[in-house]
Parts: C-alpha cells; structure tokens; sequence
C-alpha cells in the first residue's frame, strides 16, 4: 500500500504523479510498467509494446558520487537510442531519463520485443569511474516503459523537474559541512571565523615549523577539502561545553575499550583518550572571633549546641536539650534513632555534641562496621568545645582514637568479600569501597571517606581528627575575641599529618623527593631547623658572575644570585612553614663548587624530583663554610619565583561572615591575615586553603592525556589542543602537561619528544577573530578534495 501521509510521495517522479492521477479515457493513452533486471544486466521485454519508451533512473538517491548507465541491444551489442545515461550527483530517486525508443511500426505503432544489456559505471567528484558489479545493478537503477503517445507527451512535460530538483539538492548540500566542497566549503568556514589553511605543522630539528600543502608535482595548494572540513567540524553545530559532549568530540561512541570514533579518527588515532577528573578538593577552616565583649560568642555557641547540634549520649542533659525542641513527630523519631545507633558503635565523652552531618556520617561509619562484622565500640575523644580551635568550636569535627592495624585489615577483608548486607545504602557503599591494607593507609581514610567522612586526618600518633567537611589539616590560629577597631592577627596552617609544624606539600613533597633520591643512589642530605636556616641564609657567601658554581645552578636551571644579602633579608620574612632549607651531601656540594659538569646533571635531577613531587621553587646558596644549600617553597622565593611549577603550591583566600552587628574584614589572600572591626558582634571568619598534590588535579581544572604507549603526530596534536580549547566550559582549565611531555611523537620515530617550552604551544587556533569589513579571499584554485 503506498504511504500516502508522505509529503513528498514521488519526489523526482513528476510523470508517476501524473500518471496516477489520470482518468479515463486519458488513462489508456498513457501506460507505465515497471521493468526487471536480471542478476546478469539483462532487461527484456519480452511482449509486443505500443508506442514504448524505456526510461532510468537511481534506485536510491545520489550523493557526491555521478552514476552512468549504458546499453546496448540484443542480439548484435547495437547502442540503445539514447546511448548512455549520465546522472549528476545529487540526483534524486526516480529522476528519470529517456534510455531506449524502440522502433515502431508506422502503421500500427507497435515495437516487437526487445532485450538490453546493461552496465553500470560510478562517477567520483574528480572523475576517476569505477565499474559497478553487474549483480548489483538491479539494486542502483530501476526501469520503467512508458506506453503510448500521450505518456511520452506527459513524459517530456515534466523532464525538466528533474533537473531542478537535483540542483536545488547540490545547493542544500552545499551548506551542508559533511557535503560541501571547495569554495562553499570556504563560505562555511567564513560563518565561523575559520578560513582555510596554506600550510601544515610539521617538526624540524625539535622546533616545530610550517610547511606548505602540495600537489603529487610538488606545487602549492590549498589545504585539501577532508583536512578543512574537519576542523571545520569542530564549530559547526555549535557545541555545548560538557563533559559528555567532550567525551563524544574526543571519543565518539562505544565502550572504553573500543577504537576511538570521535574527530581525532579522522587523522588516525585509534586509542580513546582520558578524561580524569579527579580533583584535590580545597580544605575549609572556620573560626569564631567576637570584637568588644566576649558574651556574644559564647551565647551563640549555647544557642547552636541547644538547637542545632545533636547530643549522642543517653542522660538527662542531652535528653533534656532534646525534649526541648520543637521538633515534628517524625523529625523526632529521626533524631532518636539516630542518637541510638550512634551510641551503638562509639563510646562519647560527657555532653558531647556533633553537627547534624557528622553525626549521620559517623553514625553510617558504625552501621556499615557492624553489618561487616565489627561490633567493638570506637572511642570519640573530642566533640564540639568552644573553647578550643577552628576543628572543634562549631562542632564539624571530631577526634577518635586511631583505630588498631588489626581492625582496619579486618575491614578491609571483609569488604573484599562481604556478607550478605539487608540495608540497601550499606550494601550499595561497601560494592563501591577499595579497601587498603592499614600499612598503606593507617588511618582507614578509604572506609571513612566512602561513609562521608571527607576528612581523616592524623594529629598525632594517639588523635585521628574527622569531618564530614574537606578540613584536611588546616586549621586557623587566632584570637577568639578582640577589641573593636583593633587589629588581630590570624594564621592559617595547612597541617601535615602527624606534625603540626609543617606544611603538608613541603613536608609530604620532600619525604617523597628523598624516598626517590636515595632509591636512585644519591646521598641523603640534611635537613636545616629554622634556627640553622636563619644561621645559614646568613651565612651566605657572594660570588663573581663567572664563578663555577653559579655555572652549575646555570646549568641546572636554577637562580644564580651574586649577591645573596638582599634575599637573605627576604626569605626571613617568609611564612616559616612554607619554606624548608637542606643542605646538599658533602660530596655533591664539593661538585658543584668546583664546578664539574656532573654536578649540574645530579643537581637538575634533583630539582626535576622536587617538581614532580609538588614543590614550586627553589633556592641555591653558597656559605662561607663551604656548604651548598637548597631553600625549597611551596610559594614563590625571593630571587627565584615559582620555578619548579607554573604556579604556587598552596593558597589561601579568607572570607567574613557577620553574625551579629556589621562584621569584619580581613586581607584575602595569604596564610596570614588581619582582622578588624568597627563595630562590636561576632563574625565568623572563613579560610580555604589549597595544597597541590600530583596526580591530583587542582579546582576548577581537569586532565587530558592518551593511554601509555599512544603518541600523537603534530597534526594530530594540534586538533586535539584544538578540540579542548573549543569544548571547554568558562572558567575551567584543561591540563595537558603530561601529554605535552609524554604523549607526542615530532620526528616519527616511534618515542615520545616532550615539547620544549618554546614549542609546547606552539599550535594554530583554527577559529580567527573576526574584524569588521574582513573578507575571506576567494580559494585561488580548483581543490580536488584530496
């Protein structure tokens, strides 16, 4: 049954709309048939036919690619009346053509029958033919007689349709990017500001350079339609900046494991690449500071634990608070259950009082202890206390005693293979755990983060400091009270575990530096107090521009300072905790200041260590007595700048939030900050804290990179920076140091380049600025899509 609700039936088939659509006695005059061929291109009539006219057409519509049709009779080969056919790309189904007139009787106008032989050839946009395979010709072409005068009549009346529909498809493919070519491709790439190319990025001696695109004779020309149409790809439609959009532009579909199918197929890479998302979270502190009487501060903290925070312990106090709130039926039920189970998994000091989120957090911690097997109580040794600093004087945080190593691998072994778990939400976290052993991870931050204890940081060998919130080791030191219109200093601390004195990038990025040191062969070094810091700074001794170790520090990539006193004075003004001074192994220091060549080697890797670990500056000094020293920064140095890394190791930026009367105000940025207020009330002063850590990716920033062993070509490298920097939202950066570094081949030789600063960037956006009144020039000469 034809499909008669579709708009456009018989497309290109003017004649078959008329023919259908006669009536008698007009009908009779006009007769159509359709004709078969046969698996060999045969197509017989084989009856006796009045007034017949053989017509072609595409079984299918045509895209870029032409389709000839030729024919011959039988028996003799004689050449059909019309010879050959020629359909133009873009030509629709059912444009028929005139193919065969046979030769009729005069008197009675009737043709005896015939048989053609038939051979199709394809047409390709540059003209190469290729032959079609005589048993697939039934499938490209279809064939119809057309009887009678007045059906030739109606014929040749609509034979111009044809035409002009197949133009008006050539026009719409033309704006159309996966069918355009040549100059239409040009005026699509003017709509999005990306003209077309006259030369290509390829590799010289380390240094990447332009060459031109050439013809087989060697002749310039302009960059082939493929290459420019796929760029073009990358602007037209527009994309939305997402990660799944991304992942497709990159990818395409399929499983991870799956070829690439995204824009980068196209030049040939076949690995998918990475996406990681993996973000090191900033640290959150908040610290409670009252300006004239003290009285405000310690009311607010009584109204909080009275109506906000939740008391675990079962006795009159806490049940007290409890019964005094008005809370729904429901809310109430809640927050006695809630109370219960916690009391069911950890022994809490007297009047001890949580934030609501914790409490549901540890309380979850307990629950999925005791469906693994664990029924021992864990002691919580500190709560809320208003007294103490920024971790406890709301009640975000919590102190537990260490759990045992015993009772950690216990875990761990039974989240490798649980038992059968009723509670949903506890079967669903323990499914999603990787546990580790309590050598890898002695605080179980693996179990406790999976609960929602975002923070499990190690105070000390007896303290294990929780949050629900990223509080990590920062904690901010300060006065809980100051005068009104008087400044009080606050400092902020990003803590390492287990030392309260350190920062933790210096102190994890120089534990890991010496691990890796003294693993390759090297000497460890010693590490210098503050005070023998202050000794040796002071001690530093000037040198002549020439002298051998400067060479070295050259050589190494480090400052070269000849007169030190000026800096001297600098560094000890800085933060203490963010700078740590060692003093190179006696024999190295002999090296470098003596000037050997290997020195400089040793020494670069080195610092090349304290870089991959974190660290973002360095210092080189000499002393009088003859000793080398290293200052190393997790910020910038005076004399050097950050420059082991392209930023600053940790920050901090510090916010007010007034509680009562007009509030504070503090200097935002820096570990150390001054609070003032004009007004007496009580503000709640907010620091976050950074502290970068490899393998992480900072806020607001993600990671590209290929699988190992996956290099890319220049052109394949330059789309792909391309790519990031089109589908990447506001505000957000893509780090592609690792690629930069491992993941591109210059010279073709099978092992990775990685890019020196000079060509890391060195990659054409495809999309220009646009300016008013620019014209894009017309292309010089006929591109042949190559």
């Amino acid at each position: 049954m034809p499909d008669i609700l579709k708009p456009d039936r018989w497309a290109a088939s003017s004649q078959g709309n008329m023919f259908a659509n006669l009536t008698a006695p007009f009908a009779g005059g006009a007769q159509v048939r359709d004709i078969a061929c046969d698996a060999t291109g045969h197509a017989a009539i084989a009856d006796v036919t009045r007034d017949p006219l053989l017509v072609v057409a595409p079984a299918a519509a045509l895209g870029a690619t032409g389709l000839q049709v030729s024919a011959v009779l039988l028996p003799g080969n004689a050449p059909a009346s019309f010879g050959t056919a020629v359909f133009a790309p873009w030509t629709e189904a059912g444009a028929f053509v005139p193919l065969h007139l046979p030769t009729v009787d005069p008197d009675v106008r009737t043709a005896a029958p015939f048989t053609l032989v038939l051979t199709l050839t394809a047409i390709a946009a540059d003209g190469t033919t290729s032959a079609i395979a005589v048993n697939q010709i039934a499938n490209q072409i279809q064939l119809q007689l057309i009887e009678g005068i007045f059906g030739r009549l109606l014929y040749a009346l609509s034979a111009e349709k044809h035409t002009i529909r197949r133009q008006a498809r050539e026009l719409a493919a033309m704006r159309q990017l996966a069918s355009a070519a040549g100059d239409a491709l040009d005026r699509v790439g003017a709509e999005v500001a990306v003209p077309r190319l006259a030369d290509r990025l390829a590799a010289d001696a380390g240094h990447i350079v332009l060459q031109p695109w050439t013809d087989a004779g060697g002749a310039p020309v302009p960059e082939p339609d493929d290459n420019y149409r796929r760029r073009l790809a990358l602007f037209r439609p527009f994309l939305r900046a997402t990660r799944a959009r991304l992942d497709e532009a990159l990818n395409g579909p399929g499983a991870n494991n799956a070829p690439n199918a995204g824009l980068l197929a196209g030049l040939g890479v076949q690995a998918r690449l990475q996406i990681d998302e993996q973000v090191n979270p900033f640290a959150v502190a908040v610290h409670l500071i009252s300006t004239g009487s003290d009285a405000v501060r310690t009311n607010f903290l009584a109204y909080v634990r009275a109506v906000h925070l939740i008391w675990p312990q079962d006795e009159p106090t806490a049940n007290g608070v409890h019964l005094a709130r008005a809370l729904s039926t429901e809310r109430r039920a809640s927050v006695e259950t809630l109370r219960a189970s916690l009391r069911q998994s950890f022994n809490f000091p007297t009047q001890a009082a949580l934030a609501p989120l914790l409490a549901s957090a540890l309380d979850r911690v307990g629950r999925c202890r005791r469906a693994l097997g664990q029924a021992a109580h864990w002691t919580v040794t500190r709560a809320q206390d208003g007294t103490a600093n920024s971790r406890y004087q709301l009640g975000l945080g919590a102190d537990l005693q260490p759990p045992a190593a015993a009772d950690l691998d216990a875990l761990a072994a039974a989240v490798a293979h649980p038992p059968a778990i009723a509670d949903a939400e506890l079967a669903a976290l323990v499914s999603a755990m990787t546990p580790a052993s309590s050598a890898t991870d002695p605080t179980g931050a693996w179990f406790l983060n999976a609960c929602g204890l975002q923070t499990a940081y190690s105070v000390d060998a007896t303290t294990l400091y929780v949050s629900h919130l990223p509080a990590f080791g920062l904690v901010i030191a300060g006065p809980a009270n100051g005068a009104v219109n008087a400044s009080a200093t606050l400092q902020a601390a990003y803590q390492a575990p287990g030392d309260p004195t350190a920062n933790v990038v210096i102190h994890d990025g120089l534990a890991a530096t010496l691990a890796q040191w003294t693993a390759s062969g090297g000497t460890a070094w010693t590490a210098l107090s503050a005070i023998d810091a202050t000794t040796a700074w002071n001690a530093a001794a000037p040198h002549a521009a020439a002298d051998p170790a400067l060479n070295v520090f050259r050589a190494a990539g480090l400052a070269d300072l000849t007169v030190p006193a000026p800096i001297v004075a600098q560094l000890e003004a800085l933060p203490p905790e963010l700078v740590a001074v060692i003093a190179l192994p006696a024999a190295l220091a002999t090296a470098v200041l003596t000037g050997i060549p290997s020195a400089a080697d040793d020494l670069k890797r080195l610092v090349g260590l304290f870089a991959a670990n974190g660290l973002a500056s360095a210092l080189p000094l000499t002393t009088t007595d003859h000793r080398v020293i290293l200052t190393i920064g997790a910020i910038g140095l005076p004399g050097a700048g950050v420059n082991l890394s392209d930023r600053r190791s940790v920050g901090f930026r510090w916010y007010t939030v007034p509680l009562a009367g007009s509030g504070g105000t503090v200097k935002p940025i820096g570990s150390r900050t001054v609070f003032t207020s004009a007004t007496a009330g009580l503000t709640a002063v907010v620091v976050l804290g950074y502290a970068r850590r490899p393998g992480l990716n900072d806020p607001y920033e993600f990671r590209a990179s290929v699988p190992n062993g996956t290099l890319l070509t220049i052109p394949q490298y330059e789309y792909l920076m391309n790519t990031l920097g089109e589908i990447l939202p506001i505000g957000v950066l893509v780090n592609t140091f690792d690629l930069r570094q491992s993941g591109v081949d210059l010279n073709g030789d099978g092992h990775a380049d990685p890019l020196p600063p000079s060509a890391a960037r060195t990659f054409r956006p495809f999309r220009q600025d646009r300016h008013r009144g620019l014209v894009v020039p017309p292309l010089p000469a006929a591109d042949t899509g190559a």
